[in-house]
């Protein structure tokens, strides 16, 4: 096995690095101790840090993140789903809301029990699990959708009302109802 040691290598002149237009081939492993600069590289096996100019692209193996993610730099971020090209779900960093395409699922539990999803026409909660789905609240009121219109009101310890066109129609209260 050949090696070579060397402590530092200058272009002819002595004045800089050196320039290898006909490439540099290494048969073996190579180990840099230092700070190693590339460009035009499509392929390359690295341990440790890399810094990129245009991001980088992880194929076969995909990609294992065994510490904290942090910043993006304000910057939009795309999950795609099972159609190419097609995002299904986008955190939009400018409306601070994750959005969710149309048939794409927020989903919950280890079976998936409970999901909510649009399919382009409704909107649907569903709960396909073991117990109840229950709504917790103060206070519930049930409005249209530009909350211009109430449709119900549900009062802990006190009435329900329900409405007709924004007007009152049924009341409960301690004795029944009228």
């Amino acid at each position: 096995m050949s090696q070579v040691h060397v402590d530092t290598i200058y272009d002819k002149a002595g004045t800089g690095r050196p320039d290898f237009p006909a490439g540099l081939t290494a048969s073996g492993p190579v180990s840099v101790g230092g700070t190693l600069t590339y460009q035009d590289v499509t392929n390359i096996d690295a341990v440790g840090l890399v810094t990129a100019r245009t991001g980088v692209r992880i194929t076969a193996g995909g990609l294992v993140v065994t510490a904290g993610v942090t910043t993006f730099s304000g910057a939009d971020i795309n999950i795609d789903g099972t159609a190419v090209g097609v995002t299904s779900v986008t955190w939009d960093a400018s409306a601070d809301s994750l959005i969710f395409k149309d048939k794409s699922y927020l989903k919950f539990g280890d079976s998936s029990d409970l999901s909510i999803y649009h399919d382009g026409s409704h909107s649907f909660i569903t709960d396909g699990g073991t117990g109840s789905l229950k709504i917790g609240s103060d206070g519930l009121s049930i409005q249209i959708a530009d909350y211009s219109e109430t449709m119900a009101v549900f009062t802990p310890n006190a009435a329900v009302d329900l409405y007709y066109n924004d007007t009152k129609r049924l009341h409960t209260d301690g004795a029944g109802s009228y």
